[in-house]
Formats: C-alpha cells, structure tokens, sequence
C-alpha cells in the first residue's frame, strides 16, 4: 500500500486512491481521468505522479498525442523512482499506441525496452508476455518471419510455466498461427490453430473462442475450403452474439465480414450485403481505423463479383482514401518530429556554447566545441537517417498509389466491357424480335401471293422476293448470333467455341481444329464473355489477313492457370505493327486480357502466327 510522504500533498495522494478506484478496478475511465488529473496537478511525491500519468496514458491510448504526453511524463517520474514494475508496463502499453497508429520502429524500440525490464528481473511472466507482442507486431507489419521467431521463443518458454498461466500459451500458439496464416502457409496455420482451439476447450473457457473459431475459418477460407469455413464462422458468431462487451463490436464486424467473404463466394448476393451491412454498423461503432479500411475493401470485392462496377468504384476509392489519410499523418508526424529533434538539438548547441562562454579555461572551451561538432554531426545524421525513412515512405505510397490507379483503370476498363456486352445483347434480341419478326411475316405475306394466275414476269419478281428475304433473315440471323451467341449465354464457352470452328470449317476454305478443355470459367459468365470475344476477334483476323487454311485453337488448363494458343498457316506479319499502331481489335485483345491478369504473345513469321495467352487461374 502506498503511504503519503512528508513531502506529499495529501490532497494529491487522495485523488489517485480515488483514481485507482475509478480506473483501473471500476472500469470508469472520465472519473478516473478526472482524479488522476488532480494528482498530477497537486502532488509532488514523484512515485505518486509516474503512476497518475501511467494511468492516464492508459486511459488516452486510442489519442496517440495525449497517449504519448502522459508516456513521457510517467516515464521521466518513474525512471526517477526506479519503479520498474509499472515501467515495464508503460514501455508495453506505448508500443501498443504506437503499433495501432502505424509507427512500427518506434512501438519496436519500446517493446525491447520492456522486454530489457522483464530479462533483467528474468520475470518469466513478462518475458512471455513481451515474446507474445513483439511477435504480433512483426505479424501485423507483414515480417512473417521475424514474427515466427518470437512467437517459438514464447511458446518454448509458456511450456514451463504453472497450469494456471495456460492462456499466455494459448495466445503464443495463436500468434504463431497467424503469422502461418498472412505467409500463406495455410497447413501449418491450420495445425497451430486448431492446438490453440483444442487448449481452450481442455480448460473449459469461453474466452477467446470465438477469435480462434473466425481465425480457423478465414484460414479454411484461403484454403478454398468454403463450406467447412462457413462452420467454424457461424460458430464464432453465436458465441459473439452473447458477448456484452465495449470492443466486442471489433470482432463482430470481423466475423460478418468474413460472412460476407463467404456469401458472395457463393453467389448469394442477399446474404452478402446483409453480412456487409451488419459489418459496416460494427465497424464505425468500433471506430477502429483497420476494421473500416477493411469494410471497404471487402465491399469493393463483394461489388465487383456481382458486377456492380460503380459501386465497386466508390468503395475502392474510400478504401484508397482511408488508407492515404493514414499515410498522410504519418508522414505529418515524421515532418513533426523532424522538427522538435532539429530544435531540440539547435538548444542543446546554444547551451553548451554559453557554457563555454562562462568557462575559465581554454581546454573546457575546446571540450564545449567539441561536445557541439559532435552534437551537430548527431543532429545531422539523425536528420539524415530520418529523411531516408521518410523518402521510403513517399516511394512507397508512390508504388502504392501506381498499383492504386492501375486497380481503378481495370474497374473502368470492366464496366466498358460489361455495358458493351449489355448492348450487344440488347441489339441482338432487338434484331431477333424486331426486325426479325418484320421479315418474316413480309416473307408470309410474299408467299400468300404465290399460285395465283400470274404472268411470268410476275412469277419471276415473286420468287426473288422470296429469295432476297430468305438471304435477309439468314444474314440477320447471323449479324445477331455474332453479337451474342445464344449457346454461349445458356451453355458456356467450350460449347461456343465448337459452334464457331464448326460455322467456319463448313464454308470449305479454312479448317479449325479445336482442342478445349471443359469450362474453364464456369462461375464467371463475364469472364468466359470476354475471353469469348478475344478468341473471335484473333480468328477474324487471321481469317482477314493471313491467307491460312488451317488455324489450330488449344485452351487448357495448365498447372495455376489457364493457357490458350491460337495459331495458324499463314503469310505472318511484322509484331511490331501491333504496338505502333495497334488498332481497335488489337487493343481490344491486349485490354481485356490485361483485365484478368493475364498476358499475351504474338509469334509470326513467313510460315504461321501463333498468338499464346496465359490467365492466372485464381484470378478468374
């Protein structure tokens, strides 16, 4: 218990017991608040003081600027005190600031500060503790590695402790398993996630459960493993939904996110955007910067699946800008403190060359000279090494900004496709309908004059009209079934694409040998569309231009991809042609391919060109 000194204001000493009381044992954080701010204010017992501003840097860990005044304050008294206990904890709980807010070597340094602490009490307790967090952080910034290496050194040292410290290895085994998990080692993710599953039941608890139970089925998910994911996150849910509690809405925009992942997999556009909706209320409550950034970008991809290209649009751009916002503070607060380190050193300077000044002896002055050469080429380094970090920073957001816009031009590219798809699908059906049911019904009307008494010239006029209406409804019938190929939209590619060599090889000019695997892209109508109309807009070429007789076609599947050759036997052209001037068709070909990822080959010579398409598959 803590005892006011000679040297304290009682009425400081009281405020922090009533402090304590409020936060952290009732949970009260503005009463609390409110008292610690009396003590800070009136006391001067510096034990007293370090642990007011310690509880205040609790209390304003979600404002960064408050959360670091009240650290550099706790730290100054406590450092003072040698009150190690609570500095451990100071040092932890700053680098947990600064990792929510992005500031990774900063929350590291504080982090081996605290890890420092609890290696010189060898504190097992602590040092767990320490392990556990520094290897959620290399995880959360995406060093996989180093995050695998201090969850094993957690998990080596939990085995020894006492049965009661069981959750310090349950959450080692968790923190292992996920960095498994984001460095797409999914088998590995899946075992360390299902040991940390099978300790919680074995210790009949609750807590926990429902993270490992979402953590199992966003790793099944990644796997392709759809339905048993759907399980384990429906699990996690129930037991959320029972949960009263000021952060559970972090994790329940987690699992109804996941939930809308899931739905939209399947292709229930319903269940997706009520999940999204449901995700999206949880987030903003949580005001929890990574779950909103994250909404977003799951409802851009549920949109883009379902082809909702404008909306898609909207909720990329929110999720660019969410995550800009970020940076821009970031690069905000490196400019800032830029600027106090450089003020603090130019005061530093001034100082010691006052105290030169008052020095008596020449050797004290040339020591003051040397203190601030030493100090200016500190200052200099430390300004340099900072601009190398921010530099790395700009050519980062830079990078990320390219493939930002690179991701918005395919989205538009693909709203072009599909509205110019729509259209051909109108036309046609206006063409079959419309004009179609007009010729036909002229054709009808032409042919009730047929057998009357006419003279020959009359007969003859009849039966070219019959003719020259046979020929309009053939041609219109063909316009129409370029535009859209009825087998195309009611049975797939494989069997358009046999309809198309089976229309060419029977006008006896050219032959089209063709080898098609089954559906390739049978989940994704636009996609077999759109490869549909590169397939026909090569042919029309090669049919144009290249003086061939045979053009041989292969799509397959090839290991994580789909792979297509289309090549034939004729005269060849110069490759060059198509990047000076790439016309229309060319362009067409080269931009939706680009749209799914994929690339094209163009091979000619005097003897054949063989144009060779290769399309990841997990892209389609």
């Amino acid at each position: 218990m803590l005892n006011p000194s000679n040297s304290d204001s009682l009425n400081g000493y009281i405020h922090m017991k009533l402090g304590w009381q409020y936060y952290p044992d009732g949970g009260n954080d503005s009463a609390g608040a409110f008292h610690y701010r009396q003590c800070l204010k009136l006391s001067d017992n510096p034990r007293h003081l370090g642990r007011s501003a310690f509880f205040m840097n609790m209390i304003h860990e979600r404002s960064m600027d408050s959360a670091i005044h009240y650290f550099k304050i706790a730290e100054a008294y406590q450092e003072q005190t040698q009150d190690t206990a609570y500095l451990f904890h100071l040092y932890r709980n700053v680098s947990l600031v600064y990792q929510d807010h992005g500031y990774f070597q900063s929350a590291v340094d504080n982090l081996l500060k605290a890890l420092s602490l609890a290696e010189a009490k060898e504190d097992q307790e602590q040092l767990a503790d320490t392990y556990i967090t520094l290897s959620n952080l290399f995880h959360d910034f995406e060093d996989f590695e180093e995050g695998k290496k201090y969850a094993r050194y957690a998990m080596e040292l939990t085995r020894s402790l006492p049965p009661e410290y069981w959750p310090y290895q349950r959450d080692a085994l968790n923190v292992m398993a996920i960095n498994f998990d984001d460095n797409q080692e999914f088998d590995s993710a899946l075992y360390y996630h299902k040991l940390t599953e099978n300790l919680i039941l074995e210790n009949n608890s609750q807590a926990t459960l429902d993270r490992t139970l979402n953590n199992i089925g966003n790793t099944l998910k990644k796997m392709g493993r759809v339905g048993p994911a759907l399980t384990y996150f429906l699990r996690s849910y129930d037991i959320i939904k029972q949960i009263d509690s000021p952060i559970i809405h972090y994790h329940k925009a987690t699992v109804f996110t996941n939930l809308a992942d899931i739905a939209s997999l399947q292709g229930r556009q319903n269940a997706a955007y009520m999940y999204l909706d449901s995700a999206e209320n949880n987030a903003l409550t949580s005001d929890n910067y990574e779950k909103i950034r994250d909404l977003y970008q799951m409802k851009y991809l549920v949109n883009k699946r379902f082809g909702q290209t404008e909306a898609a649009l909207t909720n990329l751009e929110k999720h660019l800008r969410l995550r800009d916002s970020v940076l821009d503070e970031r690069n905000a607060r490196l400019v800032k403190d830029l600027e106090v380190a450089y003020r603090t050193e130019k005061k530093e300077k001034e100082n010691a060359k006052l105290q030169a000044v008052t020095a008596e002896q020449d050797l004290a002055l040339n020591a003051a000279r040397n203190r601030m050469l030493f100090i200016a080429l500190t200052a200099g380094l430390l300004l340099l090494l900072a601009g190398f970090g921010y530099n790395g920073l700009r050519l980062k957001r830079k990078a990320e900004k390219a493939a930002a816009e690179e991701e918005l031009q395919k989205i538009r590219f693909q709203s072009v496709i599909e509205t110019e798809e729509r259209e051909r699908m109108r036309i046609a059906q206006d063409l079959h309908d419309g004009l179609g049911q007009i010729l036909a019904t002229a054709k009808l009307n032409v042919a009730s004059l047929e057998g009357d008494q006419k003279g020959n010239e009359e007969e003859e006029l009849i039966t070219r009209s019959m003719h020259l209406l046979d020929e309009s409804i053939t041609e219109l019938r063909a316009i129409s079934h370029a535009m859209m190929p009825e087998v195309l939209r009611h049975k797939g590619l494989q069997p358009a694409l046999h309809e198309l060599a089976e229309n060419i090889n029977l006008s006896m000019q050219v032959q089209v040998l063709l080898q098609a695997d089954e559906e390739v892209f049978e989940r994704d109508k636009t996609r077999q569309s759109s490869l549909y109309r590169v397939i026909q807009e090569v042919i029309n070429n090669m049919l144009k231009h290249s003086g061939a007789t045979r053009i041989h076609l292969l799509l397959r599947r090839a290991g994580a991809g789909v792979e297509l050759s289309i090549s034939d036997n004729g005269k060849g052209f110069d490759t060059a042609s198509i990047e000076k001037g790439r016309g229309l068709g060319w362009s067409n070909i080269f931009s939706r391919i680009r749209l799914m990822n994929g690339t094209v080959d163009v091979k000619s010579s005097p003897s054949g060109t063989t144009v060779y398409i290769k399309i990841p598959l997990e892209e389609v």
